[in-house]
């Protein structure tokens, strides 16, 4: 099956779709633009394909009968499970993100462990409580 991904990449969202080759609509997605705009399609672009990935496995089982009318009830709580792990795994890549960018100089640490930035604004002094939550102070 062919298929096409158009994205309309707008200031305050962006929006994809997929279609197959007779022009009917497998998925959508939507995200927040964020003012980055490779990372909004991006974003767009891979919530249309999973949703277009659960409306052809949802039409595929459904046309095969499959699961005895539980069809909806099994494949909702597939895609809650698919969409935790995918939160998951996009948090643990966003803490490794944060983790990288505030290990560098800028953001050195005294023996407490605590970061203070200064400059222009106020001073913020960054810290890990027990948890491993990451908090600010502003003076």
């Amino acid at each position: 099956m062919r298929c096409f991904i158009g994205i309309d990449l707008g200031s305050t969202t962006t929006k994809s779709v997929v279609i197959d080759e007779n022009r009917n609509i497998l998925g959508r997605g939507i995200t927040n633009s964020r003012s980055n705009y490779d990372t909004a399609a991006a974003i767009a672009k891979q919530e249309a394909l999973v949703n277009a990935r659960f409306h052809l496995f949802r039409e595929g089982l459904s046309k095969a009968g499959g699961l005895n009318g539980g069809l909806e009830t099994f494949l909702g709580q597939l895609e809650r499970d698919f969409r935790l792990e995918q939160f998951l795994e996009q948090l643990a890549d966003l803490e490794e993100v944060c983790g990288r960018n505030s290990s560098g100089p800028r953001f050195g640490a005294d023996a407490k462990g605590v970061v203070r930035t200064e400059g222009d604004g106020p001073t913020i002094a960054w810290f890990k409580d027990p948890a491993g939550n990451i908090l600010s102070v502003l003076q």
